[in-house]
């Protein structure tokens, strides 16, 4: 082999080891732990992105006022849960549907208010993820 041919070979395989090493770094699979302590009395969920065959993409805790805290998340997706779980723990009700009353027009679309501090609202909550960000609780095996 010539001298030219032995440095282009080793110039190729040092270019591949470069990718292969960026595209790991890049990779989904290392989790970011962003708290360390649970607050007692929450329950943990894993979240479930559901429409890309139910990958893993972290997991949050809900206290007793349903208010989420990420726990862990991959790193292509901390800024996307984070500001889902801003946005849902700003929120001090959400909307649902519910049956028009009798009488009202044809075809109407009724909603009634969930507010935090009632059972049903973490029911709702995990709806609306799923429904709004395709995102889906589901309690973390121990």
């Amino acid at each position: 082999m010539s001298l030219a041919r032995l440095r282009s070979a080793f110039c190729g395989l040092l270019a591949m080891g470069v990718c292969i090493v960026l595209w790991g770094c890049q990779s989904e699979r290392a989790e970011i732990a962003v708290v360390r302590n649970i607050p007692e009395g929450s329950q943990v969920y894993d979240v479930i992105l559901a429409k890309h065959g139910g990958k893993k993409i972290g997991q949050v805790t809900a206290d007793k006022e349903y208010r989420l805290q990420v726990v862990s998340v991959i790193a292509g997706k901390k800024d996307f849960l984070t500001e889902i779980i801003d946005l849902m723990n700003a929120k001090t009700n959400l909307h649902t549907e519910a049956a028009p009353p009798e009488g009202a027009p044809r075809f109407s679309e009724f909603s009634r208010v969930v507010d935090r501090s009632s059972p049903a609202f973490f029911t709702q909550l995990q709806a609306h993820l799923e429904q709004y960000y395709d995102l889906i609780l589901q309690p973390a095996a121990k």
